[in-house]
């Protein structure tokens, strides 16, 4: 089955709560303890779920 933009909807009741760039995890480990504690404020985290991550990388010489 194809997906057309018609059948999606506008969101509904979304809140948009952060954001985490990909600078922000060399922040120092007492701020970034607050960062998350701040984003698990906003609710969402009853359940926690492991999820494995793989990259592919090239090292190149100079």
């Amino acid at each position: 089955m194809d997906v057309s933009r018609s059948m999606i909807g506008n969101p509904t009741n979304f809140q948009h709560t952060g954001h985490i760039g990909s600078r922000d995890v060399e922040i120092p480990g007492d701020q970034l303890i607050a960062l998350q504690n701040q984003m698990k404020s906003k609710g969402g985290y009853d359940t926690t779920y492991k999820v494995g991550i793989y990259i592919s990388a090239v090292h190149y010489l100079k």
